[in-house]
């Protein structure tokens, strides 16, 4: 299964965890229960000893109780029971220069067996859900009648057929084009990044995150034009990431405040969302969707998680209207600069990297984003991309950290490339823990890579290892 059909199949799931009912719905119904609860109990009771007739309870308490399901079950068919429920989760991305892609998941939630003929609002690429495998049901494609994909200015799917309190799921890929832009002027200095960010765009954003490596600043809203500053510490990420994830540090407090019924609907989707979004691709060669070499995980930049209520494209059903609700997420990556002078150090772990030849036994390792390779036998080779705003910062030397989380001291055959010789350089001595090189002439290529191959120092090693990058130098 591809990463974009593994992708896919999660939004679908997640699409049908939406809730169903929006607040005056459960506003309206909790009413009535309340109602229920006062009349068949105190009210009841009152009106039958007043008559003196407390034998007819019996009779009384049935009856009400028919007569209020009769109530709830009208009323939720007033208020949902013959609407179109449409759930969607739109996936926005910035990217420098201008310009966001946008990826938008939708399910369609019939009250009846029906075939549908939808238009959409603006163009982009139409095109069902299929995953290979679908544990979830009704939350998927499911085929059945010919469903039509029309691609143009607008796009239509004609013949969605949806089975009786189902949901069908579909997606539409393109642009958006009158987004805004979300821009930064963030400076790095004395291993702290500083400035302010500014939301250009027409969308309130909520929940936002700034995340470099394991830290993460955390800002409640950004409305349109509204300017916040921000401060986001270097991380250490010389050793390995071993605790939580992503979206558990994301949202660590929501999690850990005491609630009689576990995190809300809301809550859980947002952090689905953001373990598919980002646990595919990290170490794929090529980058991947979210790769190390020009994708989502970067040295030089600070990523952005927020979230949004409201996106494009919306949806049109002859004679139909449609009860929408939408969850939107937002990530970009925001470039910082560095002083023009002076001495720099740029910590082990922020110089992303990525395998781009796998032991003969052994492979990736560790938690998605962190540098590591899984040594049985033969010998694994990883690269590291240097910023190219380094191409003219004069190199003193290199750091090569190495962990495990073995526990063992056994280390691994270690050589860097040397580019201008076409060899590898064996390093002796090599610790667990910083190794300083300072002998760095021809270990950098001109396009700014270090490539460095480990190899088992015994017949059965079986180790994680965990190489991070760091570089100390002046302008």
């Amino acid at each position: 299964m591809s990463v974009r059909q593994m992708v896919s199949n999660q939004m679908s799931y997640a699409l049908s965890n939406l809730p169903a009912l929006d607040l005056p719905s459960i506003r309206g119904l909790a009413i009535l229960l309340g109602l229920y609860i006062i009349v068949v109990g105190p009210v009841n009771y009152i009106v039958l000893r007043w008559q003196k007739r407390l034998q007819w309870a019996w009779l009384t308490i049935p009856l009400l109780t028919i007569a209020f399901s009769a109530g709830a079950f009208s009323l939720g068919y007033l208020l949902r029971g013959n609407d179109i429920i449409l759930n969607k989760i739109a996936v926005a991305t910035t990217h420098p220069g201008g310009g966001t892609s946008l990826r938008t998941y939708f399910g369609l939630f019939s009250p009846a067996q029906q075939s549908y003929q939808i238009e959409l609002d603006k163009p982009g690429l139409v095109s069902a859900i299929r995953p290979d495998y679908d544990p979830w049901g009704t939350a998927a494609y499911q085929g059945g009648a010919e469903t039509v994909f029309l691609q143009g200015e607008p796009g239509f799917v004609r013949g969605l057929s949806v089975n009786q309190w189902s949901m069908q799921a579909f997606m539409v890929e393109g642009t958006w084009d009158d987004f805004g832009e979300i821009s930064a002027d963030l400076q790095f200095s004395n291993n702290v990044i500083t400035g302010s960010l500014w939301n250009k765009s027409k969308v309130n954003l909520t929940d936002i995150a700034l995340v470099l490596g394991n830290n993460i600043q955390h800002i409640p809203s950004l409305a349109p034009g509204e300017e916040v500053q921000v401060s986001v510490e270097m991380p250490d990420m010389s050793t390995p990431n071993l605790g939580y994830s992503l979206s558990y540090r994301l949202f660590e407090q929501e999690f850990s405040k005491p609630m009689p019924t576990g995190p809300s609907r809301e809550l859980q989707l947002k952090q689905n969302l953001v373990d598919n979004l980002f646990s595919y691709g990290f170490n794929s060669p090529n980058g991947g969707m979210f790769g190390a070499k020009g994708g989502w995980v970067n040295a030089t930049q600070v990523s952005v998680i927020a979230w949004f209520s409201e996106a494009p494209p919306d949806l049109m059903i002859s004679g139909r209207s449609i009860a929408q609700q939408t969850t939107g997420l937002l990530y970009m990556n925001l470039p910082y600069s560095f002083p023009e002078s002076g001495h720099l150090s740029l910590p082990a772990g922020l110089i992303p990297g990525v395998i781009v030849d796998f032991p003969a036994e052994g492979g990736t390792c560790g938690y998605p984003g962190t540098s590591a390779v899984y040594l049985g036998r033969g010998a694994g080779v990883m690269e590291f991309y240097l910023p190219e705003s380094f191409q003219r910062l004069a190199l003193d030397r290199l750091v090569l950290h190495l962990t495990t989380d073995s526990g063992r001291e056994v280390t691994p055959n270690t050589a860097v490339y040397d580019w201008d010789q076409a060899i590898y350089k064996e390093m002796d001595s090599l610790t667990i823990g910083p190794n300083y090189l300072d002998d760095i002439g021809g270990l950098v290529s001109e396009d700014q890579v270090v490539r460095v191959r480990i190899s088992s120092a015994d017949e059965f090693s079986g180790d994680c290892y965990y190489l991070n990058l760091g570089l100390e130098g002046h302008w």
